[in-house]
């Protein structure tokens, strides 16, 4: 559990950065529920803005379709609406 939370979620942005979605996945699957919400907003819902900017749709579907109502309205927010101008 120590390595899912390592530099604030590292592996797992580094994943959505890079478009790996079935190691997104497996990590994602090996969090607990606090865990995959801290995740998902780490430093500012990085993992969905860089995912986005790398042009990684589906990692970006992925993470989007995991988050709340709330979270998925501050994840496009994020930034300056970061995720949008790429």
């Amino acid at each position: 559990q120590e390595a899912l939370q390592a530099a604030d979620y590292y592996a797992f942005v580094l994943a959505a950065v890079n478009g790996h979605q079935n190691t997104l996945e497996y990590l994602y699957e090996q969090m607990s529920g606090p865990q995959r919400q801290a995740a998902l907003q780490a430093k500012n819902y990085h993992a969905f803005r860089l995912a986005a900017q790398n042009g990684h749709q589906n990692p970006l579907e992925y993470l989007y379709e995991q988050m709340s109502e709330a979270q998925q309205q501050a994840a496009l927010q994020a930034n300056d609406y970061h995720a949008f101008r790429w």
